[in-house]
């Protein structure tokens, strides 16, 4: 399974939480280009709320601070 690499330089940090936070984990995806990242996300945030409503509030946030924090890397140049 060969790693691969996102540059995105114009990825913004806000947009990606925002986006993250309300329309189901699509910042990973749309500003990120972290597919598989957005389909573990959505997998698991869905999972942790359908079993108990905290698990998927406590994925779900950390998402979105992941979202932003991946977002500021990429936006500063990183791999």
């Amino acid at each position: 399974m060969s790693q691969t690499t996102i540059r995105k330089p114009d990825a913004n940090p806000i947009v990606a939480a925002l986006l993250t936070w309300f329309v189901l984990g699509l910042g990973h995806l749309i500003i990120n280009g972290q597919q598989r990242k957005w389909i573990f996300t959505l997998i698991a945030g869905l999972v942790g709320s359908c079993l108990c409503l905290l698990p998927g509030i406590v994925i779900g946030i950390l998402s979105v601070v992941d979202a932003y924090q991946t977002a500021e890397r990429l936006q500063s140049g990183e791999e």
